[in-house]
């Protein structure tokens, strides 16, 4: 059941204080129980069991003749449409962005428009309907009714979820965010690995890397909380190996060309040697036969 608010103005209304209490009781329960149009289903049977669930006393007697009290003092309306009697209570501000009724109008329309009249609390929405103007069409509607999609009712009259008490559909869930790496402290039995050293030795050839492994081991132990865990310990190796100072004195080897074959290193010696020349030739061989063994 929607809430309601009761205003002020309730209390010195001529119409209610000329109510029998029976019928402002009656009247009482019809405004909770009205839809946000402030409609309700005029079957007297219907009225019983909606606005009086616990009272098994009650006759449908009595509540037709607190309706009908509630009816001549103006403010209740009472209309049909297909045969079915319906109740509109007259003067109907606005409670909520609701468009749509539960139920009909004369001309079995579900939507309702707004319309402002002046109160004493200044200029107020009231549904059209409920202050003797006939509703119009949706292309004719009245400007101030809200353009928002329904709240209350859909058109054809079903009652919405959320008006019913129950939750509104969950959203579906969130996809699951891609696991980060949780950061940890260098193991107690930590020792260099191999493929670490390899790594290491190619990238600086110059430091000890047996040393610089226990500098490492050691200086990650003693760092406090936070600054001593890592989410890559492998990468904070290498940091370390690239960041670590160059020995005093430490060049890299110079690279040595390779060394040419025996043969070619006599030939070298002995040009130009031509057959024009037995001499040299002579000494060109004897070399060779040295070279290899052969005199």
């Amino acid at each position: 059941m929607p809430n309601r608010l009761v205003r002020e103005g309730f209390l010195d209304s001529e119409a209610i204080h000329a109510l029998s209490d029976a019928a402002e009781c009656f009247f009482h329960r019809l405004m909770l129980a009205a839809d946000d149009a402030g409609r309700m289903d005029g079957r007297v049977e219907i009225l019983r069991a909606r606005l009086f669930p616990l009272d098994l006393s009650r006759r449908a007697s009595d509540v037709e003749k607190t309706l009908s009290e509630c009816v001549s003092r103006g403010l209740v309306t009472p209309y049909e449409w297909r045969g079915q009697r319906f109740l509109q209570i007259t003067k109907w501000q606005r409670c909520s962005p609701c468009v749509t009724s539960k139920f009909p109008w004369r001309d079995g329309s579900f939507r309702f428009a707004y319309v402002k009249r002046e109160t004493r609390d200044g200029e107020k929405d009231f549904v059209a309907s409920s202050v003797g103007m006939s509703i119009p069409s949706v292309r004719d509607a009245d400007p101030i009714a809200p353009i928002t999609p329904p709240m209350c009712g859909d058109v054809d009259g079903d009652v919405d979820v959320e008006e019913q008490g129950a939750s509104p559909a969950a959203p579906p869930p969130a996809e699951p965010a891609e696991k980060q790496p949780t950061a940890a402290r260098l193991p107690g039995d930590w020792t260099l690995p191999d493929d670490w050293r390899a790594w290491a030795a190619a990238k600086r050839p110059d430091l000890d890397l047996t040393e610089q492994g226990e500098k490492f081991a050691d200086f990650w132990r003693s760092q406090p909380g936070v600054k001593g865990r890592k989410t890559d310990w492998l990468a904070t190796w290498r940091n370390w190996i690239r960041n670590e100072k160059r020995a005093a004195g430490f060049s890299p080897p110079a690279a040595v060309s390779p060394r040419q074959p025996p043969a070619a290193e006599v030939m070298a010696r002995h040009r130009p040697a031509t057959v024009a020349d037995p001499a040299r030739v002579k000494d060109l061989l004897a070399d060779l036969g040295k070279e290899f063994g052969r005199e």
